[in-house]
């Protein structure tokens, strides 16, 4: 049974590695089983010089959004 609130997920991100957009993709896939107890949407917030992160899943549940930012990150991947 589903609750009459809504529970919004944001979720900010940079990806700078293969593994940051594996651990978005599965944070996305888990948060997703809980869709049929649960009133949600998720948002991703992509900011970097160029697009990285494709969706894997088409949901009208999930809600992405690119932001353009020069920066330079300011943790560096152990790659």
């Amino acid at each position: 049974m589903q609750s009459n609130r809504k529970v919004s997920f944001v979720i900010p991100v940079r990806v700078d590695s293969p593994e940051r957009a594996q651990n978005l993709d599965l944070v996305v896939e888990q948060l997703m089983a809980l869709k049929d107890s649960i009133r949600m949407e998720i948002r991703i917030l992509e900011a970097d010089e160029h697009p990285h992160y494709e969706l894997k899943i088409s949901d009208e549940h999930i809600h992405k959004t690119f932001v353009r930012d020069a920066s330079p990150s300011s943790i560096e991947p152990n790659i």
